[in-house]
């Protein structure tokens, strides 16, 4: 994990939270990383999980669960790691989590991409128009009247 990666706040009940640190073990690797990074190796999640852990030690008893929800600062890579094992029909105490906990996963990681120019959001296989779009924009810069002055040489 990068240190100045932006983390935005995730509000997990205690169920949800068990559900989470439950699924989660200390060998998966962080999501959004290059599957090659310095020299094969990849982050592991354990980062998170001693975020989760912290919150495990606030909201979770040996006799009981609290009430109510705590927060816990995520960043995008994180996000998409819960996102990955939360499922719409994931149970946890006989109690149904996956579809609140995918809503809730849902609009952190839609707040990541607001968070993205509009210009560096990449799309993945261009289609026809998309690469129309780029061939008209590249010939209008090739013939621009700065590029045929520059290109001119003396008489």
């Amino acid at each position: 994990m990068k240190l100045d990666e932006a983390a935005l706040p995730l509000e997990l009940t205690a169920i949800e939270l068990c559900y989470l640190t439950d699924a989660i073990n200390n060998f998966d690797h962080d999501e959004g990383e290059e599957e090659e990074q310095l020299d094969g190796f990849r982050p592991l999640a354990r980062h998170l999980l001693l975020k989760l852990g912290s919150l495990f030690l606030q909201l979770v008893q040996p006799d009981a669960l609290a009430t109510g929800a705590a927060t816990v600062y995520v960043t995008e890579p994180e996000a998409w790691l819960l996102r990955g094992k939360a499922k719409t029909t994931s149970m946890y105490a006989k109690e149904m989590v996956g579809v609140p906990l995918l809503r809730k996963l849902y609009n952190l990681l839609l707040r990541f991409q607001e968070a993205i120019p509009a210009c560096c959001v990449l799309v993945d296989e261009p289609g026809e128009e998309e690469e129309g779009m780029k061939r008209e924009r590249l010939a209008g810069w090739k013939y621009s009247e700065e590029y045929k002055g520059a290109d001119r040489s003396p008489d």
